[in-house]
C-alpha cells in the first residue's frame, strides 16, 4: 500500500513541531509516505500554516486569487493518488483525509453562506425539533426518542433580541456553508476515483472526531483566540464583523446554542462525556463488497475499532514488529461482521470515557 495523509494532524507535541525536529511524530515518521496539511489543532483556512512532508511551505495562492484550504487539500489528495496510480495502477493506497471543517475557524466563500440565507432564522429550538423528526423518519434514532430539555447554559430562542437572532443565524449559515463546501471538495476526490475506475473498490469510512464544539460561548465569536486567552466574547464585537463573517478578517465560531442543537438528540457537547460530546456518525461505503446502500446499523463501536475492522476486511494480520520495533497489542475489536448483518451482536459491550475529569461509562 501507498500511504497518504492530508489535512489536520494535531499529533505532534508543539515543542517538536519545528524544523529542528525530531520528526518521529510527524506524519512521515508515523508510517505515511506523503503528507500535506497542518500540524496544529486548527488553522486559518484562508492563510493556513502548511506543512508539505517534513517542511513548512507558504500557501500557493491568496484568498484574492481564489485560495481556500479545502480546495488545496482536495487538490493534493488527488495529486498523491494520481502520482502513484499513473506509475503503478494496480497498487492500492490508504488515504487519511482530515479536513479543518467543521472545526473553527468557520471560513468559507460568501456564495456558500448565501445558499443558507434565512434557513436558520427560526432558531435552534425549532432546529432541534426539526432534526429529531428527521432522525426518527430516517430510523437513525428510535421512534420513541424524547428530546432532552434545552440546556440551562443555552438561552431560549424566543428570549433573544432581534440583533442576537440576526447574528446567531448568520453564524449557523456560515457553518452550514463551510460544511457543504467541504463536502463539495471531498466529492472531487471521489470523482477522481470514479475517473480511474477505483471508486467502487475503495472502502470509505467517514467519521467525526467529537461532538459539536462550544468554544464560541453563548455569543459565538468573530475570533476564537478570545476563548483560548480567556477574553470575553461580546455580541457587539461580533456585530461589527457581521458582513465579513467567515471571511479572511475573521476567525469565527458559532454560539453554543447551535452546538447544543448540533448534538440533537443528546445532551451537551465536545470536551464533556455526555453523549453530545462523544457520539459521532460513522458512515461506511464500499460498493464492490458491501451491498447495503442506505442501510442502518445500531451496534456499538468505538474509534479504536476502526483499525482491526479495516485489517479484518482486507485479510491482513497486524505485524508483531516494524523495523525491529515490537508493536503494541491492538485494543479494538472488528465490527466488519455487521456489514452484512444488521442484527449481528455488537462485539463491544463496555466502554469507559474520561475528559478533564468528566467521566462516563457505556455498558
Amino acid at each position: 500500500y501507498n500511504t497518504f495523509c492530508v489535512g489536520k494532524w494535531h499529533l505532534t507535541p508543539p515543542e517538536e513541531g519545528t524544523l529542528a525536529g525530531p520528526f518521529s511524530r510527524w506524519p512521515l515518521g508515523r508510517g505515511f509516505e506523503r503528507y500535506y496539511g497542518f500540524l496544529g489543532g486548527d488553522t486559518d483556512q484562508w492563510h493556513p500554516d502548511l506543512t508539505y512532508d517534513n517542511h513548512p511551505i507558504d500557501p500557493p495562492a491568496t484568498p484574492d486569487e481564489g485560495y481556500h484550504l479545502n480546495a488545496d487539500l482536495a487538490d493534493h489528495a488527488i495529486e498523491f493518488i494520481k502520482d502513484a496510480h499513473n506509475t503503478a495502477p494496480s497498487k492500492p493506497f490508504f488515504l487519511y483525509y482530515a479536513t479543518g471543517a467543521g472545526h473553527a475557524p468557520h471560513h468559507v466563500e460568501p456564495e456558500w453562506i448565501d445558499r443558507y440565507a434565512g434557513r436558520f432564522d427560526d432558531g435552534w429550538d425549532v432546529y432541534r425539533d426539526r432534526v429529531l423528526a428527521n432522525q426518527k423518519a430516517l430510523g437513525v434514532v428510535p421512534a420513541d426518542t424524547e428530546m432532552p430539555p434545552l440546556d440551562p447554559d443555552v438561552p431560549a430562542w424566543d428570549s433573544l433580541t432581534p440583533e442576537q437572532r440576526r447574528m446567531y443565524a448568520r453564524q449557523m449559515e456560515t457553518y452550514a456553508g463551510f460544511v457543504s463546501q467541504t463536502d463539495h471538495h471531498f466529492g472531487r476526490v471521489m470523482d477522481y476515483l470514479n475517473q480511474i475506475g477505483e471508486a467502487d473498490n475503495t472502502l470509505v469510512v467517514v467519521i467525526s472526531d467529537n461532538g459539536p464544539s462550544a468554544e464560541g460561548g453563548v455569543n459565538g465569536t468573530y475570533n476564537e483566540m478570545l476563548f483560548f486567552n480567556g477574553a470575553p466574547e461580546e455580541l457587539e464585537d461580533n456585530l461589527a464583523h457581521y458582513d465579513g463573517w467567515g471571511g479572511p478578517d475573521t476567525f469565527p465560531h458559532y454560539s453554543w446554542g447551535w452546538t447544543h442543537a448540533g448534538a440533537t438528540p443528546f445532551r451537551r457537547w465536545k470536551r464533556e462525556t455526555y453523549r453530545g460530546g462523544i457520539s459521532d456518525p460513522c458512515i461506511v461505503s464500499w460498493p464492490a463488497s458491501l451491498d447495503a446502500p442506505g442501510e442502518l446499523r445500531d451496534q456499538y463501536c468505538h474509534s479504536i475499532d476502526l483499525v482491526p475492522t479495516i485489517l479484518d476486511v482486507l485479510g491482513v494480520d497486524p505485524p508483531t514488529s516494524i523495523r525491529g520495533v515490537p508493536q503494541s497489542d491492538i485494543q479494538g475489536v472488528s465490527f466488519a461482521h455487521t456489514f452484512g448483518d444488521s442484527h449481528a451482536p455488537s462485539n463491544r459491550t463496555t466502554q469507559y470515557f474520561e475528559m478533564f475529569g468528566h467521566r462516563s461509562i457505556y455498558h
